[in-house]
C-alpha cells in the first residue's frame, strides 16, 4: 500500500488520541504501565499515568474511545518522552517518511464521569 500511495503523491495522515486503552495485550498501556511501576533515582518522576489520588501509583480509569482508558500524564518529562517515542518509524509499524500525526484530543474527555472530563482531584506530576 505504500508504494501505491507514494506513486500517488499522497500523504497519510494518522489521527491519535493521548487516552489509552487499558488492555493487557495493547504494548502502550503495558510499557507504560512497566515504567510507571519502576523505581526512579531522588527527583526523577516516575508517573507516565495521570494518577488516581496521590496516595498511589493506580493510574486514574474512566471511559472514552477505546472503553477503559487512562491518561497520559504530558506535565511529567517521563511521560513526554514515553509519548514521543511512540512515534519513530520503528515503533509505528508499517510507516515511514509519508506519514504525519494529528494528535487529537489532548483535553482529557471522559464519557464515564458527570463533568466529562478528570476529576479535580486526579495528580499529575506526582
Amino acid at each position: 500500500m505504500n508504494t501505491q500511495i507514494e506513486a500517488s503523491g499522497r500523504r497519510i495522515v494518522v489521527i491519535v488520541d493521548p487516552h489509552i486503552k487499558v488492555a493487557d495485550d495493547y504494548f502502550v498501556y503495558n510499557n507504560g504501565m512497566q515504567l510507571q511501576s519502576q523505581t526512579q533515582p531522588i527527583g526523577n518522576i516516575s508517573n507516565i499515568f495521570v494518577r488516581a489520588d496521590s496516595s498511589s501509583n493506580t493510574p486514574f480509569y474512566g471511559d472514552c474511545w477505546p472503553g477503559n482508558s487512562t491518561w497520559i500524564d504530558f506535565l511529567n518529562s517521563n511521560a513526554q518522552n514515553f509519548w514521543g517515542n511512540l512515534f519513530a518509524y520503528d515503533v509505528f509499524q508499517g510507516s515511514n517518511y509519508m506519514y504525519s500525526f494529528w494528535n487529537d484530543m489532548n483535553e482529557p474527555a471522559v464519557f464515564s464521569t458527570s463533568s466529562h472530563t478528570m476529576p479535580m482531584d486526579a495528580v499529575h506530576v506526582k
